[in-house]
């Protein structure tokens, strides 16, 4: 398998990011970042979309893609590996709450992933605990990406800040 390299950078702080973005989630996420703006058309993703981009972002520790069949034991079969591949396609598309949670935690991702008006709604409510946060660190936890590249984005943004 051939590995593009990241258009944002593959070295923040001696380490390297885990995830290679494609040019739009670049820029959307960079325009969140920088300029505080969101990409509507963009960032309103079909279901299909956003599994694939799990299954693609979120890696076995040997760097390989998880195949449906270890999703689905590690669900303990509560969805088939088929089922898994026809939302990872499209071929459904309204998948059953118990799918998506069971999703959200194998790969380890808030609920908010899929229904992002929640972290809006999450946040407005929680505005007075979460004030330390920056605004840098709160538009990085709306990109879905996980917390380690989350953590090297921030640093590559710390550095062009300075």
């Amino acid at each position: 398998m051939r590995r593009r390299q990241a258009g944002i950078g593959t070295r923040v702080g001696g380490g390297s990011l885990v995830e290679v973005l494609d040019p739009p989630e670049q820029g959307l996420i960079l325009g969140k970042l920088l300029f505080g703006f969101v990409d509507v058309q963009n960032s309103m993703k079909t279901v299909a979309e956003l599994i694939d981009q799990l299954f693609r972002t979120h890696r076995r520790p040997d760097g390989r893609e998880y195949t449906y069949k270890e999703v689905s034991l590690a669900l303990d079969r509560a969805v088939e590996p088929s089922h898994l591949s026809k939302l990872r396609t499209g071929k459904i598309t309204n998948p059953g709450r118990e799918t998506l949670l069971g999703l959200c935690r194998f790969f380890q991702v808030p609920p908010s992933y899929f229904f992002p008006e929640l972290e809006l709604s999450s946040q407005s409510a929680d505005s007075s605990i979460d004030n330390q946060a920056s605004p840098v660190q709160i538009a990085l936890r709306s990109t879905g990406l996980s917390p380690e590249v989350q953590e090297k984005l921030e640093e590559l943004i710390r550095a062009l800040q300075q």
